[in-house]
């Protein structure tokens, strides 16, 4: 309550597409991207983006173009876990074969490459470095909560693993002397 108005409890929050949860995962933003993404892929039968239709490098392009940035939106804000990120490719792989008219079972991998489409994790991490890269160029809260992040994770690191490191060196160093 503040003052005499009662404020309602959300369980989710959609912010310019992004949709942020209460228990602080991501669950409901990756159903999110798929439900739009699948909407994107059906809105382009139009466009014979369905089997049989135009050839397969067009329809890999269209992919790339419309359907790709539409699964990976807003997935460099929010940490990701590994089971959201082999839905994001396995949904990837379905609508591709299902546009080329292949069965469910083919395999992915090869099929991904053939058609020079990036896996959805690699989009994910060239996202997340240029969100660094332009926050880093601009003066803001921002940057600074950033800046003081990395310095605690490199005090983290110096300390407690270097000393590590150290003597896997000097063993290893100690290993071709001997020989």
């Amino acid at each position: 309550m503040l003052g005499d108005k009662y404020l309602c409890n959300e369980e989710s929050l959609n912010i310019l597409g992004n949709v942020f949860n209460r228990g602080g995962n991501n669950a409901s933003h990756v159903t999110n991207r798929l439900t739009k993404c699948r909407q994107s892929f059906y809105g382009l039968g139009s466009a014979s983006i369905l089997y049989p239709g135009v050839t397969p490098d067009v329809q890999a392009y269209l992919y790339k173009c419309i359907c790709q940035p539409t699964l990976t939106y807003g997935l460099e804000c929010m940490s990701s876990t590994a089971i959201q990120m082999r839905r994001l490719e396995s949904v990837q792989g379905r609508l591709i074969k299902q546009s080329l008219g292949l069965s469910k079972l083919s395999h992915n991998t090869a099929l991904l490459k053939a058609l020079n489409i990036e896996k959805i994790e690699d989009i994910v991490n060239r996202n997340v470095l240029s969100l660094y890269n332009r926050t880093f160029k601009a003066e803001s809260p921002a940057r600074r909560l950033m800046q003081h992040l990395l310095s605690v994770l490199y005090f983290m690191v110096k300390r407690y693993l270097e000393p590590y490191w150290i003597g896997w060196y000097l063993w290893a160093r100690h290993q071709l002397n001997e020989l």
